[in-house]
């Protein structure tokens, strides 16, 4: 049996070759050769040489396929001009087979994943006369193709859309098409900036999550939040990992910690502040903290009724929150001067 791709058989076989020459100031010249067997035993032999050449910005060219079998030779040559730094190109040719002439006149502008649209305008005259324009726009979360043709009197249209849709039990995202593996990072916050590889690539959407493409499969892939993007009431135990994601997706969750810091100023019962660097013990935490500046205490997480006792020199002294701080969006809460009691 032999293998075959779209019912079409393999060649049973190929011998290709080919060579370049750089002629420094003087252009390049290029040569292939290409002989196939089929399964029919029908063969196809063909000898290409091209020759191009740049003078100034623009570039010059001849090519010409020489067909063995059929005696026959396709030749062509080239003119293509920049008509700006990115483009558009346009393109002048006139190629000549079996006694045949045809000429093309091409308008080029390649289409841009920053949204730039891209173009192809391309007018023929040869046995007929034909006219084609091709346009393309790559948006963040579709790409669209347009196509319009028209020759003998006929005028044919086509328009594609191509794109992916990721969905979750909580959002959905639509995006162009995913290659390779994909990512959906939960922020935690919306309008929060996602870094692959230290590069900004998204942000995060209204629900706080962002979807990433283009991940490497079986490999690391670094991802990132940007802490600005928070405000400073939140806690991030993790800005950053590394996910190595199969051919489909993965779940990454950067965001912040469900926790109730607290900023707390501590007094003495006079009114003055202990010590800096005073040990302190909270209610339900065997790690030991320390005062700060004017009896300054940061609590990481508020968890009521809390007691908190004060190694001073002075003894031990104790105080205790039952009471909720007030809040105001955007920051951390912050209570105090709170003064302790020592022990009688």
């Amino acid at each position: 049996d032999v293998a075959a791709s779209d019912g079409v058989a393999l060649p049973r076989e190929t011998l290709q070759l080919g060579g370049g020459l750089d002629l420094q100031e003087y252009g390049s010249l290029s040569l292939t050769y290409l002989r196939q067997e089929r399964q029919d035993k029908e063969s196809t032999t063909l000898a290409t040489a091209t020759y191009t050449m740049s003078v100034g910005t623009a570039t010059f060219g001849v090519t010409s396929v020489y067909d063995v079998e059929r005696d026959a030779l396709l030749a062509e040559t080239f003119l293509t001009v920049p008509l700006g730094g990115g483009g558009p190109y346009s393109t002048a040719s006139l190629s000549s087979r079996e006694g045949d002439v045809e000429v093309r006149a091409t308008l080029e502008q390649p289409a841009s994943p920053d949204g730039v649209l891209g173009y192809r305008l391309q007018a023929r005259q040869g046995d007929f006369t034909q006219f084609n324009a091709d346009g393309r726009w790559e948006g963040q979360n579709v790409a669209l193709d347009g196509r319009l043709a028209y020759a003998e009197g006929h005028l044919s249209a086509q328009v594609e859309a191509a794109g992916a849709i990721v969905a979750t039990d909580k959002t959905a995202f639509f995006a162009r098409k995913l290659d390779g593996a994909f990512a959906l990072v939960d922020a935690g916050a919306p309008g929060v900036g996602i870094y692959r590889e230290n590069r900004l690539v998204a942000e995060s959407d209204d629900s706080g999550f962002a979807l990433i493409t283009g991940l490497v499969p079986f490999t690391r892939n670094h991802i990132a939040v940007d802490p600005a993007g928070y405000d400073m009431s939140k806690v991030l135990s993790n800005t950053d990992l590394d996910v190595i994601p199969g051919r489909g997706g993965a779940a990454v969750s950067l965001a912040p910690t469900k926790e109730s810091p607290l900023s707390l100023s501590v007094t003495l019962p006079d009114g003055s502040y202990p010590d800096v660097g005073t040990t302190v013990h909270l209610s339900g935490d065997p790690t030991p903290w320390i005062v700060g500046y004017h009896g300054a205490l940061f609590i990481a997480d508020l968890k009521l009724p809390l007691e908190i006792e004060l190694e001073t020199k002075f003894g031990l002294c104790r105080l205790k929150l039952t009471e909720p701080p007030r809040e105001t969006p955007g920051e951390i809460p912050r209570l105090g001067p709170v003064a302790c009691a020592f022990d009688r």
